[in-house]
């Protein structure tokens, strides 16, 4: 598993937390969203290769 190390700006509107497994969403008065650790691990290796095609049996061997 890698984690990255800073936050990260998702679409204008999400702060995405990998270390906390959270995302704040910063249009609705900075709601707090909790994260599962694989659905932030997934969220994660987008992240890393952004517009990479991941497929189902990568993004299972990451998370």
């Amino acid at each position: 598993m890698h984690k990255t190390s800073a936050k990260h700006c998702i679409g204008q509107r999400f702060i995405f937390d990998p270390y906390d497994n959270s995302l704040i969403d910063t249009v609705e008065n900075n709601e707090l969203i909790r994260l599962g650790s694989n659905e932030s691990r997934a969220l994660s290796l987008l992240i890393d290769e952004p517009g990479a095609i991941i497929t189902r049996d990568r993004l299972h061997d990451y998370v």
